[in-house]
């Protein structure tokens, strides 16, 4: 899910996803009726949740200027008159998305938003333990140090933490050996939360600024920055939102390193590839991204649930923005030269 990702209107912290799901960012609005210019009546949302959901999506999404909102609100109170229980409130607020192509954007019932918000305590009172997959690393050559990424959703700070602990481990251990060279495997990155991402791929991406939030006219509304293995945003000049962990020993910003990508990265998965581009020594590999190069805000709803709303556009550090996805540097289809590819560009003098 950039949870494609993001940033929490939740306490303290609002959190930026890239998640196509699922996947890793998205945001609510409380603006109620349309008024028309030519004084027709009104029309309301009659179910309290949905105006809520509604005056949440016509005040935050990309998507809202474009959207119908009389029609939309004729159809949700036509159809959906009551909605007794989280099943027919995800069906309603997932029919508005479908209906009117409201793309990176994402619902989460309350009993879901509290599993995501506090995974480490079902952890540790053995209720659902959530199935998190971590950095892994190995050696593909002597000097050539490979790291698979996968997807991570989580808002947990502990769950966080511990996946860029995780990821910053695996680039010591593989350094320590003699990794002089990096692949960075992105292919079934689909995203969820970035934060994490970026604070354990920092000691290859660097300190500084790593990449933007922008409006649609390129008005940057908030800025990716990496310092010493901590990963944050930075908006209105203050940071929002931080993954910090123990600061990083290890340096090797300037390591050749080649990224691999797929139509399956995307999100959080489009962000992270996103904080290498416009770097010296890197090249991508692969064929372009599922394109959600857009950002979400969380915003959590009366009854406790989740609307995940996609506010902005994501940016490079040279404030390149992405509205058809990432192509590859050098195009390569079949998944078996994949690495082959890059093993040979990376052995180039």
């Amino acid at each position: 899910m950039c949870i494609d990702t993001h940033i929490p209107l939740l306490p303290i912290i609002r959190k930026l996803i890239m998640k196509k799901l699922f996947p890793f960012l998205i945001i609510l609005i409380i603006a109620c009726g349309c008024n028309s210019v030519n004084s027709k009546k009104q029309i309301t949302v009659n179910n309290d949740f949905l105006k809520e959901v509604v005056s949440i999506l016509k005040e935050n999404s990309i998507y809202s200027e474009k959207t119908e909102w009389d029609s939309l609100k004729v159809i949700l109170n036509r159809e959906y008159k009551s909605l007794e229980n989280d099943t027919l409130k995800a069906h309603a607020v997932n029919r508005i998305f479908k209906e009117f192509d409201f793309k990176h954007h994402f619902f989460m019932s309350k009993e879901a938003a509290q599993r995501w918000k506090n995974q480490s305590d079902d952890m540790s009172d053995n209720k659902t333990i959530p199935k998190h997959k971590y950095v892994t690393g190995k050696f593909i050559e002597p000097d050539i140090g490979y790291l698979k990424v996968p997807s991570f959703s989580s808002g947990d700070s502990v769950q966080l933490k511990l996946f860029a602990k995780i990821a910053q481990q695996e680039q010591k251990r593989l350094s320590d050996k003699g990794a002089k060279k990096w692949i960075v495997d992105l292919t079934q990155n689909r995203g969820g939360n970035m934060w994490p991402m970026l604070a354990g791929l920092s000691p290859l991406i660097g300190d500084g600024k790593a990449g933007y939030f922008v409006t649609k006219s390129k008005d940057i509304v908030g800025t990716w920055n990496i310092e010493n293995g901590d990963a944050f945003l930075e908006e209105n000049d203050s940071i929002t939102y931080s993954v910090q962990i123990a600061q990083s020993t290890i340096d090797f910003v300037n390591h050749k390193t080649a990224i691999l990508i797929s139509g399956e990265t995307a999100s959080s998965g489009e962000a992270l590839l996103m904080s290498f581009l416009g770097k010296k020594n890197v090249k991508t590999f692969g064929v372009k991204t599922a394109n959600y190069t857009t950002s979400n805000s969380d915003f959590e709803l009366s009854d406790g649930s989740i609307l995940w709303v996609t506010v902005s556009y994501m940016a490079d550090r040279n404030l390149r923005t992405y509205p058809n996805g990432i192509s590859p540097m050098e195009k390569v289809q079949e998944d078996s030269l994949l690495i082959k590819k890059a093993i040979f560009w990376l052995n180039e003098n």
